[in-house]
């Protein structure tokens, strides 16, 4: 299929998705004290599970595929799964601004990995420099504040963010070089909602993180989570790079760390250090510079 140049529908959409993504952890936390962050994301994910696979009952899609993919699909859902576990323990320890900024340091631990089975991904000497600068601000934001301060508690909040953010770069290199990325998206999708939700379940279970009390936010938090954020917005997303270039829409999502410091800062009270803001600045920016870079020069290197 050939895909579009970028419209105003794609970029509509992807500041809908952007605003979505970065309202996740904030809807995590405003709900931390009602219901343990590992139970919501089990529960959120099995709401996504059933609705992937209701909508894939609906297509008629047969789930019959290759040995390989599923094997890549357990292990693109385990990854998927550790990417959720760390997000949802971090907010234990760390803000939900924090976590919004190290998650986004994904795209560069896929590039870094893809450029290891894909020749055309390697990074040119100038794309090095967009890892450098976001190099800088993880150590700025992790080691400068922390040091000055001695919050160790928050501090290991930040890296349980930083490893979240390898995990979904570890996902989507899964996907890139395996033959998953062939399959529907509704099971690509499935395959991930799956891995996160028996690992959490499992997870919560084994530490006890079963505390759950009802009330009509926390439910309806949950079904936020569930079908807006773990459904219907990744959906849009995979359709949106099947339909439109990726080097175009993915460059908005630089969007998303943002929504989520604004979203923390005026709906949690949340606070900022100068230390974070300029490390995460730096880790935006380096997205950023990284991102934009045309795609010719990449495979160029080939």
């Amino acid at each position: 299929m050939k895909r579009k140049q970028i419209d105003l529908f794609a970029v509509v959409s992807m500041i809908i998705l952007c605003a979505i993504w970065g309202l996740q952890q904030v809807s995590i936390k405003s709900i931390i004290f009602d219901i343990s962050p590992v139970l919501q994301g089990a529960i959120r994910s099995l709401i996504a599970t059933l609705a992937v696979y209701i909508l894939i009952r609906y297509q008629k899609i047969p789930l019959s595929l290759s040995a390989s993919v599923y094997k890549y699909g357990a292990l693109a859902g385990l990854l998927f799964g550790l990417e959720f576990l760390f997000v949802n323990e971090g907010l234990k320890y760390t803000s939900a601004a924090h976590i919004s900024v190290f998650i986004y340091t994904s795209p560069i631990f896929a590039v870094l990995g893809m450029g290891l089975f894909l020749p055309e991904e390697r990074l040119t000497s100038k794309q090095w420099g967009g890892v450098f600068l976001c190099f800088i601000g993880i150590l700025i934001a992790l080691f400068w504040g922390h040091q000055s301060t001695g919050d160790q508690i928050s501090l290991k909040g930040d890296v349980l963010g930083l490893l979240a953010g390898l995990s979904l770069g570890a996902t989507t290199v899964v996907i890139r070089c395996t033959k998953l990325g062939y399959a529907p998206a509704t099971h690509l999708l499935f395959f991930q909602v799956l891995g996160a939700t028996l690992l959490l379940g499992i997870y919560a279970v084994i530490t006890n993180q079963l505390n759950f009390k009802v009330t009509l936010f926390s439910i309806s938090n949950l079904l936020f989570q569930g079908l807006i954020v773990s459904f219907a917005s990744f959906l849009m997303w995979f359709h949106l790079i099947r339909t439109y270039y990726v080097s175009q829409v993915g460059n908005i999502g630089f969007l998303t760390p943002i929504f989520g410091v604004i979203f923390s800062v005026l709906l949690l009270g949340e606070k900022l250090t100068i230390s974070f803001m300029i490390g995460g600045f730096f880790v935006v920016f380096g997205v950023i510079y990284l991102s934009f870079s045309p795609k010719e020069k990449i495979e160029s290197t080939a």
